[in-house]
């Protein structure tokens, strides 16, 4: 089988090269199935739906005149396959819950990334960000939920306080400091976030 490196995988994709878009699924469709998908329980299907998906979707950030690949193409392609995959597992989810995500847009620093990313390179970067921000939402305590959902609805700290049954105000405050803090540490210890928004 003929082999391309990352550019010509780019010019093939934009020129929908059959050859190239044949080694691209043979080189790493089972990779993505395997470290991505299984792993969440989706079907074959799932993963040639969601492989498909991912490719039209770089179809069409390639096609843009101004379209530059600073990372690598499995990166790239692996990105966009596990937003892809955290879309769905919300989407299912009973637990999603519809939140307000201006309140948490300092929970990801929206500086972050800049040196290798670029908003017309990847259009989904704040998808990301709001995929990583639900996928671990529902992984700290149910009391730091209801106190980060309560604040995000514009609650004051005083009901917030009566409601949970804190002491006062202040303690309401600092939870909801602490329960941020938690769900930093988780976003920013997964895999995915180092990925695209870190250099490391």
């Amino acid at each position: 089988m003929r082999t391309f490196d990352d550019e010509n995988i780019i010019k093939g994709i934009k020129d929908k090269d059959n050859s190239v878009l044949e080694f691209v699924y043979k080189k790493f469709f089972p990779l993505i199935k395997w470290k991505l998908i299984h792993k969440d329980s989706f079907t074959d299907e799932d993963a040639k739906d969601i492989f498909q998906d991912a490719m039209i979707i770089i179809y069409k950030n390639v096609i843009q005149k101004d379209f530059h690949l600073k990372f690598s193409f499995k990166t790239f392609l692996f990105t966009i396959c596990r937003n892809i995959i955290i879309k769905r597992l919300e989407s299912e989810s009973s637990k999603i819950e519809k939140m307000d995500y201006l309140y948490f847009q300092d929970v990801l620093d929206e500086n972050a990334g800049n040196d290798i990313l670029s908003v017309n390179e990847f259009e989904l970067t704040e998808e990301i960000k709001r995929g990583l921000l639900r996928k671990h939402f529902f992984t700290i305590s149910k009391s730091c939920q209801e106190v980060l959902k309560m604040f995000a609805n514009g609650i004051s700290f005083k009901i917030i306080s009566n409601k949970i049954g804190f002491n006062n105000e202040n303690h309401a405050y600092k939870q909801k400091h602490w329960c941020k803090e938690q769900l930093i540490k988780k976003i920013k210890e997964d895999k995915l976030y180092r990925t695209i928004f870190t250099k490391e």
